[in-house]
């Protein structure tokens, strides 16, 4: 591996994710946990800064890998979506029906509707740039998209499990693709490892920025790897688990479950 790259490694993987705690701290961007601590929100834009680093270096060294750009492209829009909800959005209006009935009822338009508008159109055109004129799986694939960044981002209520469960569905994706150690989702999920331990221990909040950029991650890793049976299902799941987190308290359900709730110990503090 080239030096510069190397280097950039153990920048983008060591040191960041300890500096990116101890200046989220030292600048007072904190936020109440579910333990009553105050902690470093917005983490998860160390991945944005380590997405934005490496692959503008990979595309240099790596210059037949033409889909870094898309991936940089897809992490830079939908980590900056996640940034804003978290630097201007308001806990007041939760699920996708809260933000629905802040714009109707009392005329708002919140961060969260901005982010899943703005998210959805652009995984959609996104999507359309990188599968047309395979039209089912454009729409299929920017659906998934969309939806999964959402689904992550519902997952990040507890530490580790937005990351733990990220990990768990990129690695069968990864060993799926062509050459997986020059893969783009690798480095992503190296990123994201090197923010688990953070995370995990109740030390840092991931934050929007970092669930949607590894919630869409995900997604274009499905409808770019698995084929289109597989995509579609991976859809019904996500509009089932997204219509079940619209009545159901995602964190309860774990908790009253004692499989799911010994799987998610495993993820980190509870």
């Amino acid at each position: 591996m080239n030096t510069t790259l190397l280097g950039a490694c153990l920048i983008s993987y060591l040191i960041l994710p300890w500096l990116g705690e101890k200046c989220l701290r030292r600048w007072g961007h904190l936020q109440t946990n579910f333990r009553g601590v105050a902690i470093p929100q917005s983490f998860g834009v160390i991945v944005l800064l380590q997405t934005t680093l490496l692959f503008s270096l990979l595309a240099k060294f790596w210059p037949q890998q033409p889909s870094l750009f898309r991936w940089e492209l897809l992490c830079a829009v939908f980590g900056l979506l996640g940034l804003v909800d978290d630097l201007w959005g308001t806990p007041h209006f939760r699920g996708l029906r809260g933000h629905l009935r802040a714009l109707f009822q009392d005329g708002k338009l919140t961060t969260g509707l901005l982010k899943a508008v703005g998210g959805g159109l652009f995984a959609l055109g996104f999507s359309y740039q990188n599968f047309a004129p395979h039209w089912l799986r454009v729409v299929f694939g920017g659906l998934v998209i969309a939806l999964f960044a959402n689904a992550i981002n519902l997952l990040d209520l507890r530490p580790g499990r937005a990351i733990a469960v990220f990990l768990v569905i990129a690695l069968p994706l990864l060993l799926l693709t062509p050459r997986p150690l020059h893969h783009p989702l690798l480095f992503l999920m190296l990123g994201a490892a090197s923010l688990w331990p953070y995370d995990a221990r109740g030390r840092a909040m991931l934050g929007d920025v970092g669930s949607n950029l590894l919630g869409a991650a995900a997604g274009f890793a499905c409808a770019a790897t698995l084929p289109l049976s597989g995509l579609v299902g991976t859809l019904l799941l996500l509009c089932t688990f997204h219509a079940l987190t619209e009545r159901v308290s995602l964190s309860k359900l774990i908790e009253e479950n004692r499989v799911l709730r010994f799987l998610d110990r495993l993820t980190g503090l509870r």
